[in-house]
Protein backbone atom coordinates (compact mmCIF):
# COMPACT_ATOMS: atom_id res chain seq x y z
CA UNK A 1 0.00 0.00 0.00
CA UNK A 2 2.84 2.41 0.83
CA UNK A 3 4.57 1.70 -2.47
CA UNK A 4 1.37 2.22 -4.44
CA UNK A 5 0.68 5.50 -2.67
CA UNK A 6 4.20 6.78 -3.20
CA UNK A 7 4.22 5.94 -6.92
CA UNK A 8 0.70 7.06 -7.78
CA UNK A 9 -0.44 3.48 -8.23
CA UNK A 10 2.25 2.37 -10.64
CA UNK A 11 5.37 0.82 -9.13
CA UNK A 12 6.76 -0.02 -12.57
CA UNK A 13 6.69 3.69 -13.38
CA UNK A 14 9.63 4.26 -11.03
CA UNK A 15 11.99 2.57 -13.47
CA UNK A 16 10.93 4.70 -16.39
CA UNK A 17 10.86 7.94 -14.42
CA UNK A 18 14.44 7.19 -13.33
CA UNK A 19 15.35 6.50 -16.96
CA UNK A 20 14.00 9.87 -18.08
CA UNK A 21 15.36 11.83 -15.10
CA UNK A 22 18.82 10.30 -15.53
CA UNK A 23 18.85 10.92 -19.29
CA UNK A 24 19.75 7.31 -20.01
CA UNK A 25 18.62 7.45 -23.64
CA UNK A 26 20.98 6.76 -26.48
CA UNK A 27 21.29 10.47 -27.24
CA UNK A 28 19.63 10.12 -30.64
CA UNK A 29 16.09 11.02 -29.74
CA UNK A 30 15.06 7.50 -28.76
CA UNK A 31 11.35 7.18 -27.96
CA UNK A 32 10.32 7.46 -24.34
CA UNK A 33 10.44 3.84 -23.04
CA UNK A 34 7.38 4.50 -20.93
CA UNK A 35 5.35 5.12 -24.07
CA UNK A 36 6.28 1.67 -25.30
CA UNK A 37 4.97 0.17 -22.07
CA UNK A 38 1.78 2.23 -22.25
CA UNK A 39 1.22 1.20 -25.87
CA UNK A 40 1.65 -2.44 -24.87
CA UNK A 41 -0.95 -2.02 -22.12
CA UNK A 42 -3.47 -0.57 -24.58
CA UNK A 43 -2.91 -3.37 -27.08
CA UNK A 44 -4.05 -5.90 -24.49
CA UNK A 45 -7.41 -4.19 -23.99
CA UNK A 46 -10.64 -4.47 -25.94
CA UNK A 47 -11.62 -1.72 -28.38
CA UNK A 48 -14.31 -0.47 -25.98
CA UNK A 49 -11.84 -0.33 -23.09
CA UNK A 50 -9.29 1.55 -25.19
CA UNK A 51 -11.92 4.04 -26.31
CA UNK A 52 -12.91 4.81 -22.72
CA UNK A 53 -9.29 5.38 -21.69
CA UNK A 54 -8.49 7.59 -24.67
CA UNK A 55 -11.62 9.75 -24.59
CA UNK A 56 -11.58 10.19 -20.81
CA UNK A 57 -7.89 11.14 -20.81
CA UNK A 58 -9.14 14.76 -20.86
CA UNK A 59 -10.31 14.19 -17.26
CA UNK A 60 -8.17 14.25 -14.13
CA UNK A 61 -10.39 11.57 -12.62
CA UNK A 62 -12.95 9.35 -14.36
CA UNK A 63 -16.40 8.55 -13.01
CA UNK A 64 -19.31 6.82 -14.70
CA UNK A 65 -21.23 10.09 -14.98
CA UNK A 66 -18.30 11.99 -16.50
CA UNK A 67 -17.54 9.22 -18.96
CA UNK A 68 -21.18 9.26 -20.05
CA UNK A 69 -21.01 13.06 -20.44
CA UNK A 70 -18.14 12.50 -22.87
CA UNK A 71 -20.32 10.17 -24.94
CA UNK A 72 -19.10 6.82 -23.64
CA UNK A 73 -21.94 4.31 -23.84
CA UNK A 74 -22.27 1.58 -21.18
CA UNK A 75 -19.69 3.50 -19.15
CA UNK A 76 -20.45 1.56 -15.95
CA UNK A 77 -19.77 -1.77 -17.62
CA UNK A 78 -16.61 -0.58 -19.33
CA UNK A 79 -15.19 1.07 -16.24
CA UNK A 80 -15.91 -2.01 -14.13
CA UNK A 81 -14.17 -4.19 -16.72
CA UNK A 82 -11.11 -1.94 -16.68
CA UNK A 83 -10.84 -2.30 -12.93
CA UNK A 84 -10.09 -5.98 -13.45
CA UNK A 85 -7.18 -5.12 -15.71
CA UNK A 86 -3.64 -4.46 -14.56
CA UNK A 87 -3.61 -0.75 -15.28
CA UNK A 88 -1.39 2.02 -13.90
CA UNK A 89 -4.33 3.65 -12.15
CA UNK A 90 -5.79 4.29 -8.71
CA UNK A 91 -9.33 3.19 -7.96
CA UNK A 92 -12.08 4.00 -5.50
CA UNK A 93 -15.49 2.50 -4.99
CA UNK A 94 -18.95 3.86 -4.20
CA UNK A 95 -19.02 5.68 -6.51
CA UNK A 96 -16.63 4.01 -8.91
CA UNK A 97 -13.70 6.33 -9.65
CA UNK A 98 -10.46 5.94 -11.59
CA UNK A 99 -7.38 8.16 -11.79
CA UNK A 100 -4.68 7.11 -14.25
CA UNK A 101 -1.05 7.50 -13.30
CA UNK A 102 0.08 10.94 -14.60
CA UNK A 103 2.58 9.49 -17.06
CA UNK A 104 0.06 6.96 -18.39
CA UNK A 105 -2.56 9.70 -18.75
CA UNK A 106 0.02 11.83 -20.56
CA UNK A 107 0.43 9.07 -23.13
CA UNK A 108 -3.34 8.54 -23.49
CA UNK A 109 -3.97 12.25 -23.93
CA UNK A 110 -1.24 12.48 -26.54
CA UNK A 111 -2.78 9.59 -28.48
CA UNK A 112 -6.26 11.08 -28.24
CA UNK A 113 -5.08 14.57 -29.25
CA UNK A 114 -3.33 13.15 -32.31
CA UNK A 115 -6.74 12.08 -33.62
CA UNK A 116 -7.66 15.74 -33.98
CA UNK A 117 -10.98 16.78 -35.42
CA UNK A 118 -14.32 17.56 -33.86
CA UNK A 119 -14.25 14.62 -31.46
CA UNK A 120 -11.31 16.02 -29.51
CA UNK A 121 -12.73 19.55 -29.49
CA UNK A 122 -16.11 18.27 -28.25
CA UNK A 123 -14.44 16.36 -25.44
CA UNK A 124 -12.59 19.45 -24.20
CA UNK A 125 -15.73 21.55 -24.52
CA UNK A 126 -17.60 19.03 -22.37
CA UNK A 127 -14.82 19.11 -19.80
CA UNK A 128 -15.07 22.89 -19.73
CA UNK A 129 -18.78 22.71 -18.95
CA UNK A 130 -18.14 20.12 -16.24
CA UNK A 131 -15.56 22.42 -14.63
CA UNK A 132 -18.00 25.34 -14.75
CA UNK A 133 -20.66 23.22 -13.05
CA UNK A 134 -18.14 22.25 -10.36
CA UNK A 135 -17.13 25.87 -9.78
CA UNK A 136 -13.63 25.52 -11.26
CA UNK A 137 -13.69 28.47 -13.62
CA UNK A 138 -9.93 28.66 -14.20
CA UNK A 139 -9.72 25.02 -15.29
CA UNK A 140 -12.80 25.60 -17.44
CA UNK A 141 -11.07 28.46 -19.28
CA UNK A 142 -8.12 26.28 -20.24
CA UNK A 143 -10.43 23.49 -21.41
CA UNK A 144 -12.49 25.89 -23.52
CA UNK A 145 -9.33 27.37 -25.03
CA UNK A 146 -8.16 23.90 -26.01
CA UNK A 147 -11.57 23.26 -27.56
CA UNK A 148 -11.53 26.56 -29.42
CA UNK A 149 -14.72 27.64 -27.60
CA UNK A 150 -13.87 31.33 -27.24
CA UNK A 151 -17.34 32.53 -26.23
CA UNK A 152 -17.68 30.05 -23.37
CA UNK A 153 -14.05 30.48 -22.43
CA UNK A 154 -14.36 34.26 -22.36
CA UNK A 155 -17.37 34.10 -20.07
CA UNK A 156 -15.54 31.78 -17.66
CA UNK A 157 -12.38 33.89 -17.82
CA UNK A 158 -14.28 37.09 -17.08
CA UNK A 159 -15.62 35.54 -13.88
CA UNK A 160 -12.19 34.73 -12.44
CA UNK A 161 -9.52 36.83 -14.16
CA UNK A 162 -9.46 39.41 -11.35
CA UNK A 163 -8.53 36.70 -8.83
CA UNK A 164 -5.81 35.54 -11.24
CA UNK A 165 -4.35 39.06 -11.28
CA UNK A 166 -4.67 39.43 -7.50
CA UNK A 167 -2.46 36.40 -7.01
CA UNK A 168 0.02 38.06 -9.41
CA UNK A 169 -0.28 35.43 -12.14
CA UNK A 170 0.10 38.08 -14.84
CA UNK A 171 1.27 35.69 -17.56
CA UNK A 172 -2.00 33.77 -17.42
CA UNK A 173 -4.05 36.96 -17.27
CA UNK A 174 -2.28 38.48 -20.29
CA UNK A 175 -2.68 35.26 -22.26
CA UNK A 176 -6.42 35.27 -21.54
CA UNK A 177 -6.76 38.94 -22.45
CA UNK A 178 -4.99 38.32 -25.73
CA UNK A 179 -7.23 35.32 -26.49
CA UNK A 180 -10.57 36.81 -25.49
CA UNK A 181 -10.08 40.58 -25.92
CA UNK A 182 -8.18 41.25 -29.12
CA UNK A 183 -7.18 44.85 -29.75
CA UNK A 184 -10.18 47.07 -30.32
CA UNK A 185 -12.75 44.54 -29.14
CA UNK A 186 -15.17 45.60 -26.37
CA UNK A 187 -14.14 44.23 -22.99
CA UNK A 188 -16.33 43.17 -20.07
CA UNK A 189 -16.00 44.40 -16.49
CA UNK A 190 -13.73 41.58 -15.35
CA UNK A 191 -11.29 42.06 -18.20
CA UNK A 192 -11.22 45.85 -17.82
CA UNK A 193 -10.61 45.53 -14.08
CA UNK A 194 -7.78 43.05 -14.70
CA UNK A 195 -6.13 45.41 -17.15
CA UNK A 196 -6.38 48.32 -14.72
CA UNK A 197 -4.92 46.26 -11.86
CA UNK A 198 -1.97 45.26 -14.03
CA UNK A 199 -1.52 48.83 -15.21
CA UNK A 200 -1.77 47.88 -18.88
Amino acid sequence: DSALQATGGWVAGIIFEAWRAGDLSDGHGAPDPLHGLARNILEQLTEDERELLLVTSVLQAVTIERAEALGITAAAVRLSALRCRHLPASWRSDPLWMRCHPRFREYLLERFTQEGGDRVARAWSTVGRLYVADGHAEDAVEAFLTAGELDAGGHAADSCIVSIVERLDFDVARRWLQAFCPSGAPASVGFVTAELLMGT
